[in-house]
């Protein structure tokens, strides 16, 4: 639990990426909420004291394990709100909640988790790309940033990584053709896996 060595690595690790060319996602975790450190306003100071020292440190993600209280858990990420997104699932009322009360709003499955048939194999889709010549996956990605949502991707390559990071800005026809997918679909079933929907139900 030592901060200054816990940043030191964080750092190192995001210098060697960008050293190596390739992009990295550095997830940091904190237990201060499971230590006996005293009161709680005590508790969530040290919390923020260190997920601000990870963040600033080059850190993409933060997690707080063993926190349950709504209200803290509402004051550490209010900031950042990640669900499922794509044009399947565009959650485009929530996305323009958070636009309204400077909340960034954190999309994953932005690809469609790869599932076949899928956003992947849409026809809309796959006519844009041939279209404007990029992949299925950046015009899905080109879509998301251009809605104003940050992205959470999981690339299996580091060519795949790079494919990512290769978008072009699609013209407003494309824009309004994947606005206009009638499907409606959620890949990450919530219902039969629990909340936040990753933690089986009955674990």
């Amino acid at each position: 639990m030592d901060l200054p060595l816990q940043v030191e690595k964080i750092r190192a690790i995001r210098k060697a990426g960008e050293a190596l060319g390739v992009p990295v996602v550095l997830n940091a975790r904190t237990d201060i909420y499971l230590m006996p450190i005293g009161p709680e306003e005590t508790r969530f100071e040290r919390t923020v004291q260190r997920l601000r020292a990870y963040r600033e440190a080059g850190a993409d993600c933060l997690f707080v394990p063993g926190l349950k209280d709504a209200d803290t858990i509402a004051k550490l990420v209010r900031a950042v709100i990640q669900v499922e997104s794509h044009p399947y699932l565009p959650e485009t009322e929530l996305l323009d909640y958070c636009k309204g009360n400077g909340i960034v709003f954190l999309a994953f499955a932005p690809l469609g988790h790869g599932m076949k048939p899928g956003l992947l194999q849409d026809p809309v889709i796959t006519g844009i790309a041939a279209r404007v010549g990029k992949t299925p996956a950046q015009v899905l990605l080109a879509w998301a940033l251009q809605r104003g949502t940050a992205l959470l991707t999981t690339p299996k390559s580091a060519e795949r990584a790079r494919e990512n990071f290769d978008v072009s800005e699609l013209p407003q026809d494309a824009m309004d053709e994947i606005n206009g997918i009638k499907t409606r679909q959620r890949l990450n079933e919530v219902v039969k896996t629990g909340v936040p929907g990753f933690i089986p139900q009955g674990s």
